[in-house]
């Protein structure tokens, strides 16, 4: 049996769901919280290219089956334990989860349920930070199931009710970094964090199956007005021209996405160790601009997850 290992890539994208219905996350016989988005997890075969002999074309055949890695979209207001598996994914000591992507009416009754066994996150994508943004935030993870099955006469109960629906905006954000004046910074790229699969299942000669990967957590890329950098100048001025780049000068910081009012935390980003490696003008940036911008990016050794 077969995983897609570029699952993300090759399953269809994330489907929102404009009709009359909901999905709902489902873990060990728990549902979790509303998710926005559903892609893949269904059965797939490799196609297997023979090399060419007389014929001019290449002979073609089917190799092992497998399954589409599941993609889900979700926002604010799941519950806590789904948080914790994702905080945990990003350590290293997540466990693989049973559990079902559930599809209800527009009376919310249950009408499928793609089940999925001893699934893994390996993929999360927290989306961009942008002041003045309206767009609603919405977390992309990807799980790879060990195996699916898409039930279309399921029983069970209907829609859990939930009254923990929460709005978050791009624009409501607030990013810190220790020592760097960051109210000057408008946007924050998106951030996808590549998780490796963890093989779980038996083996005749486990010391031939390599160990996982370790995580390479991606650069920060921050956008911000020259006008009140001095800060992140100096940092950059000395971190990377001086030479003083030892661990002890690397920062931390945090981005957090907030409730329109500002006040409360929904998700929140950590970053650890950070290390600044180049600051230039914005793409596009002219000397008519009013607000002349900088990118500053930076590499970070790891990051933690948490939600509200």
């Amino acid at each position: 049996m077969a995983w897609s290992g570029s699952g993300l890539l090759a399953a269809p994208p994330v489907v929102r769901s404009y009709s009359p219905s909901h999905f709902a996350l489902e873990l060990d016989g728990v549902q979790v919280g509303l998710v926005t988005g559903v892609g893949g997890g269904l059965p797939f075969a490799n196609v297997i290219k023979s090399p060419p002999g007389e014929e001019f074309f290449f002979k073609k055949q089917l190799g092992f089956p497998g399954y589409r890695d599941i993609r889900l979209e979700f926002g604010p207001g799941m519950e806590k334990s789904f948080y914790s598996w994702i905080a945990q994914a990003l350590q290293g000591t997540a466990t693989p989860m049973n559990g079902a992507v559930l599809s209800f009416n527009f009376n919310g009754a249950l009408v499928s349920r793609l089940e999925f066994t001893r699934a893994q996150i390996t993929e999360l994508t927290i989306p961009a930070a942008d002041a003045g943004g309206k767009e609603q935030v919405r977390i992309l993870i990807g799980l790879t199931p060990e195996q699916t099955s898409l039930n279309r006469s399921p029983t069970g109960p209907g829609l859990k009710s939930t009254s923990k629906t929460k709005n978050a905006l791009s624009g409501n954000f607030k990013l810190t970094i220790d020592g760097v004046n960051t109210t000057r910074v408008s946007k924050v790229e998106a951030l996808t964090i590549k998780l490796p699969f963890k093989n779980q299942g038996e083996c005749f000669r486990c010391e031939d199956i390599p160990a996982p990967s370790p995580i390479d957590f991606p650069n920060v890329f921050m956008t911000l007005s020259q006008t009140g950098a001095e800060s992140i100048e100096q940092w950059f001025q000395s971190f990377v021209i001086s030479g003083e780049n030892d661990e002890s000068k690397e920062k931390s910081g945090e981005l957090t996405f907030l409730t329109p009012d500002l006040q409360t935390p929904l998700f929140t980003v950590k970053f650890n160790h950070l290390g600044i490696f180049e600051l230039a003008p914005a793409i596009g940036a002219s000397s008519t601009d009013s607000i002349q911008r900088l990118v500053a990016s930076m590499y970070c050794e790891w990051m933690e997850f948490s939600g509200q």
